[in-house]
């Protein structure tokens, strides 16, 4: 395993950096004196690697603090290590009614729970668009990048939108909010947490607001479900969008 032609082989560089007192000459250790004589060649070992070798051998974590993509588990990363399962089988269906079952409980709901396979925004979207109709009135309360989000796939879908805004990192007044609720609101769109600031919004205050209404309550909780308190059922809230990035956080 070691060069005659006193270098360390190619091969063989990112093992020997360990051994010998660095001198020009083996060590005084019977163990150095071996490990100097390995094979018939009879040269100090280097005592450690040069400094790209070195670099090489850095164990680099790659961390991903963003609201998504987010790290996974190492549990869930070795699960998808494993065979994959044909979704017309009796297994897979198996697993998808245990995962949406589980996802009930973890969301506190007796109600169904969809799973999408798009992003966040992805299922913002479809909360737009599958409960409303071009010249509906919607209230919207932004104060961050993601409240201007459903005001502005709102406007995309021919809403009719009225908005609450506030100041980046601030939250809403109730008082404003029941004041600027009407009859003819078909739905109000609010974040439970906003993303982008991490200010947290009063979603059961709201929800008391609109309970006994024929308004509907959609709340982004993409990165407040799971990390703060959460009674959809027990608030009446008539949609709230989870995603994975709140559960790895």
């Amino acid at each position: 395993m070691i060069s005659t032609e006193n270098k360390i082989h190619i091969n063989h560089k990112l093992v020997y950096y360990v051994t010998t007192d660095g001198h020009g000459e083996a060590g005084n250790s019977d163990a150095e004196k071996n490990l100097s004589g390995i094979g018939n060649c009879r040269f100090p070992l280097p005592r450690k690697a040069p400094a790209e070798i070195e670099e090489t051998l850095m164990i680099h974590k790659t961390r991903l603090f963003t609201p998504g993509p987010t790290p996974l588990l190492p549990a869930a990363q070795f699960a998808m290590a494993a065979a994959d399962i044909h979704h017309r089988t009796p297994e897979f269906r198996a697993l998808f009614a245990k995962v949406l079952a589980q996802l009930k409980v973890f969301v506190g709901t007796q109600n169904d729970v969809l799973l999408l396979s798009c992003s966040g925004t992805g299922a913002m979207e479809a909360s737009v668009s599958n409960i409303t109709s071009p010249g509906d009135r919607v209230l919207v309360l932004t104060a961050g990048k993601f409240g201007e989000r459903w005001v502005d796939l709102a406007k995309a879908y021919g809403l009719v939108v009225d908005v609450i805004e506030k100041p980046y990192g601030q939250t809403f007044d109730l008082a404003e909010v029941k004041a600027a609720l009407k009859p003819e609101h078909k739905a109000v769109y609010m974040q439970a947490s906003e993303t982008s600031t991490g200010a947290s919004h009063d979603v059961e205050g709201v929800a008391k607001l609109v309970k006994d209404t024929a308004t509907l309550l959609i709340v982004d909780g993409i990165t407040g479900l799971g990390t703060q308190t959460f009674d959809v059922d027990g608030w009446g809230v008539d949609i709230v969008i989870g995603e994975k990035s709140a559960l790895l956080l």
